[in-house]
């Protein structure tokens, strides 16, 4: 994507369009930037949690000397071992000093940029610019400039060769960065010289790789942006903690050492009554369930890997059904250290301690659940039952037809200890079969349209609820209504 710059107003128009990156984004357009303006990051009506942004992108770089944004193959992608480019070309009025220019620099909501818009810098030499998206990914901006009419380096040629490099100290080139020019179907020879700490990755020629050997041998059949990079070369220290040893152990090998882009084994031991609850890097960020991990931290990354463990609960004693007014007693099988109750709101609160007791409030479905108070984890949950069956639902066909059995069943989260059943009017109702919480009724005599109510009533220890169903024989009625 280029843009033109005539009086402050900025008209795009794209060229030279190539295959962008297989690794690149697809979700990272301005119509998508707009969308968040537009305020789609609100929550959903399911209470998911709201999703940050993953666009890093520049939307526009002016500044009243700029005459020319060149945006490489439309921000395309140079994915690295350690980091992600992208080439940008600028081309500033001619005798503008370019030593301490401030651009005016906007980007995605929610996003920053390093340096800040607005800040001067020195465009004779290649400049970074680092976007971070909302998410924490982010894309680096590597920039060089020249003004209308500069004159290249060397003048024997037809063909423009710009060299550059990144990081601004990982190494050097020769020819060194700048601005060339080479008679078409040239040869160009160009070595990489990797810094102190550093090793030399990949070329790339207008985005594309063109390998890892240094020399590079290229031939010139275009203007072309040759880009080289460069990786930290250092060995670096990852640290493998127990969130409490009292419940768990750790071990890494090689004392957490691992060189750039390699990786470490780390293994966790949950002790008797304990489980492993997985890996969180910096103690925060989860990263694997397995005890016994081959992890790869993060380019030049350093900190903590720690260990969480769960207490280990096999099962919770107790009723399943309480009467409002009464009150039941629960224990858990298993629990070695500290936790607490907790219960819906229609039961009492349950408190601490191995064996706890809670009272019905209020009629309906509840939960008692054991916690673990070293994490706040839940670590057991049973339901319970308050009162008589008040959810009870009777449900059946939604187009009976006569002419056989039709057949009805209910539906509670109470325990049952009986129900029956019972249809009016009897008239032309041969049989009824009841089966618990089924029943069949024998239609087969029916010979004429009529309407029914088929009636159950269900019983648990804490009293009775009744149900119905209507319907009607030989219609096509559509949903019943329980």
């Amino acid at each position: 994507m280029k843009s033109k710059v005539f009086n402050n107003f900025v008209c795009h128009y794209t060229i030279n369009s190539i295959n962008s990156n297989p690794m690149n984004k697809k979700f990272s357009t301005f119509v998508a930037a707009l969308l968040l303006l537009a305020g789609s990051f609100s929550c959903s009506d399911n209470d998911e949690p709201q999703r940050l942004s993953s666009e890093y992108k520049i939307l526009s770089f002016t500044h009243e000397d700029l005459v020319e944004v060149d945006f490489l193959n439309n921000h395309q992608e140079i994915v690295t071992s350690h980091e992600t480019y992208s080439l940008m070309s600028l081309i500033w009025k001619a005798g503008t000093d370019l030593t301490s220019l401030a651009p005016e620099i906007t980007i995605p909501p929610g996003a920053t940029i390093t340096p800040t818009s607005g800040t001067k810098r020195d465009f004779s030499d290649q400049v970074f610019y680092t976007v971070t998206a909302e998410d924490g990914t982010r894309l680096t901006y590597v920039i060089i400039s020249e003004t209308e009419n500069q004159e290249p380096v060397l003048r024997h040629a037809s063909k423009t060769v710009k060299i550059i490099y990144a990081p601004d100290n990982g190494g050097t080139t020769n020819p060194a960065k700048g601005t060339y020019t080479y008679n078409e179907y040239s040869t160009l020879t160009v070595y990489a010289f990797p810094a102190a700490g550093y090793g030399f990755e990949r070329w790339y020629v207008n985005g594309d790789s063109k390998g890892t050997n240094s020399p590079l041998y290229h031939i010139v059949t275009s203007d072309i942006i040759l880009f080289a990079v460069f990786y930290p070369n250092s060995s670096y220290i990852i640290q493998a903690l127990s969130e409490d040893t009292d419940r768990g152990t750790v071990s890494i090998d090689n004392g957490g050492v691992f060189s750039y882009g390699g990786s470490v084994k780390i293994y966790a031991t949950p002790k008797s009554g304990y489980t492993f609850a997985g890996w969180y890097k910096n103690g925060t960020t989860f990263v694997s369930s397995s005890a016994n991990y081959t992890y790869t931290p993060s380019p030049s990354e350093s900190g903590t890997v720690v260990a969480k463990f769960n207490m280990t609960v096999s099962s919770i004693s107790g009723p399943g059904i309480i009467c409002v007014g009464s009150s039941g007693t629960f224990s858990a099988s298993g629990a070695t250290g500290s936790t607490y109750w907790e219960s819906s709101s229609n039961l009492s609160n349950p408190g601490s301690g191995s064996l706890v007791s809670v009272s019905g409030l209020s009629n309906g479905a509840g939960w008692v659940r054991i916690v673990d108070s070293f994490n706040n984890q839940e670590l057991k949950k049973v339901n319970v039952f308050i009162g008589p069956p008040t959810d009870l639902v009777v449900k059946g066909p939604t187009t009976p037809k006569p002419g056989g059995y039709v057949h009805f069943y209910v539906t509670t989260s109470s325990p049952l200890q009986s129900v029956s059943w019972s249809i009016f009017p009897l008239v032309g109702v041969r049989d009824i079969i009841e089966n618990g919480t089924a029943c069949s009724v024998d239609f087969s005599s029916i010979a004429q349209y009529r309407g029914y109510k088929i009636t159950a009533t269900a019983t648990n220890s804490c009293g009775s609820t009744a149900a119905s169903y209507s319907f009607t024989m030989g219609t096509y009625s559509g949903e019943y209504t329980p």
